[in-house]
């Protein structure tokens, strides 16, 4: 989990260094319990919606193929519901 974080950090950190600003506003959930079920993430979603409303979001749950092969992932096992 920590090299699929890191890496959406190190683009923002980039981004904000050559432009100094960014075009849109960015919010980041960051959930760390998946391999044990995600037992508090429905009750912090559901506590902040209002928070959490965004117009994109970016799943990074991926593999990587190889450390110099740059890779977009798809058809992943697990799913997003958006209402």
């Amino acid at each position: 989990m920590i090299r699929t974080v890191f890496i959406h950090l190190k683009a923002l950190e980039s981004h904000l260094t050559l432009n100094k600003t960014l075009p849109v506003n960015i919010k980041m959930l960051i959930e760390g319990e998946e391999e044990i079920g995600s037992e508090h993430l429905e009750e912090f979603i559901k506590e902040n919606t209002g928070l959490l409303k965004c117009d994109v979001a970016i799943i990074s749950d991926t593999s990587m193929y190889d450390k110099d092969v740059p890779a977009i992932g798809y058809a992943l096992e697990a799913y997003a519901t958006c209402r």
